[in-house]
């Protein structure tokens, strides 16, 4: 297996830090691309890319605005549809370095609020996607006065940054991981009071317009999430017709492919990948 990185040029002309880790010894079956989520960047994702990699995919991933080894200020993006316009730079690379195969798009937490969003503004992107843990609502939504408050300073002053408030503790129930991520210096807990209204205002308008979602999806959330809204994914796989099926892990947490039984989750994902694509 092979790890390249490379700059990814964005349509505004930014360039982003990506990563392919791809079969060298074998033709692939589709590719995947990765979305991480807020605070992280694609390192945090290698072990998952490696299994797909292992299952017959090549896999893309790269640090978003605000994040990783990108220049800027850490947790701001001058826009949402930035993200957007990004995802969809990933995906034209992907497409033009495999010939057009198949693709199936990924996002945990932010990434999967932003994969649900461009599933609207794109209906056939895609073959299908995967959406882990996404950011529809909160656990713990904001009081309306704090809303006010951040939408203010939004006004303001855009690029401001706050605490996320995210406790490592919650994010996963594997002690080694927390440990690692504690150390890892590319990890932050910072967010812009423009990216927090504007994630906001995505979330619930994937809960919104989730009927509209054309494509296979795979919506997945542990029951003991206490970071993002378990009951938001279940609404809008409700909500949704029967392209979204909504797979819940009992007693799992939010990063559902750091937990203690990540090897299931991760096995369960590839497994359902290769179903799509099998049935195209």
């Amino acid at each position: 297996m092979v790890m390249t990185r490379f700059r990814l040029e964005c349509r505004d002309g930014e360039c982003l830090e990506a990563s392919k880790w791809h079969d060298e010894t074998a033709a692939p079956i589709g590719t995947v691309v990765i979305v991480h989520g807020l605070g992280e960047h694609f390192g945090r994702f290698e072990h998952l890319a490696l299994e797909f990699v292992k299952k017959g995919f090549c896999v893309y991933s790269f640090d978003q605005r605000g994040h990783g080894r990108n220049s800027g200020k850490y947790g701001h993006v001058q826009d949402y549809s930035l993200l957007m316009d990004d995802i969809g730079s990933m995906l034209e690379t992907a497409r033009l370095e495999s010939g057009g195969m198949p693709c199936i798009l990924y996002g945990h937490s932010l990434g999967g609020n932003e994969v649900l969003n461009y599933l609207l503004d794109h209906p056939d992107c895609v073959s299908a996607a995967i959406v882990s843990s996404p950011w529809i609502r909160l656990y713990v939504q904001p009081s309306e006065r704090l809303t006010r408050i951040i939408r203010i300073i939004e006004r303001l002053k855009p690029d401001f940054t706050f605490s996320n408030g995210i406790k490592l503790k919650l994010t996963t129930n594997n002690n080694k991981i927390i440990i690692k991520t504690e150390t890892d210096k590319l990890f932050h807990k910072r967010i812009s009071a423009r990216l927090a209204i504007q994630a906001f205002e995505a979330g619930e308008r994937a809960l919104e317009h989730a009927e509209d979602i054309r494509i296979p999806v795979l919506l997945m959330h542990g029951t003991d999430d206490k970071i993002t809204s378990f009951d938001a994914s279940r609404e809008l796989s409700i909500r949704a017709n029967d392209n979204i099926h909504f797979k819940s892990w009992k007693g799992m947490y939010h990063e559902l492919h750091n937990d203690t039984d990540s090897e299931t989750v991760i096995n369960y994902m590839c497994e359902w990948a290769i179903g799509i694509l099998g049935n195209r």
